[in-house]
């Protein structure tokens, strides 16, 4: 089973102003091939449970893999270059008043 969210965007009527509707049905995948994140198409089908009456018929677009250890070195670099622009920046090194 899975969790689909399906998004659109719908003028409001009185003020002519944009916003998001936001709607969640519980789908059916079958081989467990869905993972979160990942784009699917959801077809209606006969009620399987309480909630859910739809079921995915295709992954339209998978969503990156997290890899750990990738993310762990992409913020050291990252805070190792923040600290290093904030270094050579001379921000706080003179008081107020001083040139």
């Amino acid at each position: 089973s899975c969790v689909v969210t399906v998004s659109r965007i719908v003028r409001e009527p009185l003020y002519g102003r944009y916003v998001m509707h936001r709607r969640k049905f519980m789908a059916h995948d079958e081989n467990n091939e869905v993972r979160e994140g990942d784009k699917v198409q959801i077809v209606a089908c006969k009620k399987l449970s309480k909630r859910k009456a739809f079921t995915v018929t295709d992954v339209l677009q998978q969503a990156p893999v997290f890899d750990p250890d990738l993310q762990v070195e992409r913020e050291s670099r990252g805070r190792a270059a923040l600290g290093a622009s904030i270094l050579n920046s001379g921000v706080g090194t003179q008081g107020p008043g001083q040139q």
